[in-house]
């Protein structure tokens, strides 16, 4: 809300500043102001400064359901442009294409130890939103032994584990799962 002369501005500190608004915050609006305030200076930026910049302000519009999603969407390079539609439709609730376009995110990758851990952490929401436990399942386990300590992939291979039929294994991993969640301090 405050004023500052625009040769004050400082690119790193606008993006963290619009970062921690999105994250933290919940503030999608505001990002959205900001992220158009620096944009206007888009020509003196650095080109990846103006691609993170514009990504979040992208995932902004999407959560405000703002139909500007599509006019600025369209500015991001590819993987992060198929990604952004993917997390759009999913949102909306159109999983077919937001299926479609996280797919699209990870054929860009052919390594699957390589492969983006947003779009993958997207594609089992998106399994997951439309009751698709099954191909939600390798997809959650993978993001998990990429990054176990994180709760969310945590929550997400839990939650498909239990979908799954009662076994000794599946009750082995929910519990390594759990206890692995109860040493985090966090």
């Amino acid at each position: 809300g405050n004023s500052l002369p625009e040769d004050m501005l400082v690119p790193s500190v606008f993006v963290k500043t619009i970062k921690r608004i999105y994250d933290e915050e919940r503030g999608y609006a505001d990002a959205v102001i900001l992220a158009d305030r620096v944009l206007l200076r888009e020509r003196y930026l650095h080109e990846s400064t103006v691609n993170h910049v514009r990504f979040i302000q992208c995932q902004s519009l999407a959560r405000l359901r703002a139909s500007r999603f599509f006019d600025e969407v369209r500015k991001v390079p590819e993987p992060d442009r198929s990604f952004l539609y993917g997390f759009h439709y999913r949102l909306a609730g159109d999983y077919a294409r937001a299926e479609e376009n996280l797919l699209k995110v990870l054929s860009h990758s052919r390594d699957r130890r390589r492969r983006d851990p947003r779009a993958v952490g997207e594609l089992v929401l998106v399994y997951m939103q439309s009751d698709e436990y099954e191909k939600a399942l390798e997809l959650s386990r993978e993001n998990y032994e990429n990054r176990p300590s994180n709760p969310i992939n945590a929550n997400n291979y839990f939650a498909c584990l239990i979908m799954k039929p009662r076994s000794k294994d599946n009750r082995e991993q929910l519990e390594e799962i759990v206890t692995r969640l109860s040493i985090d301090p966090s």
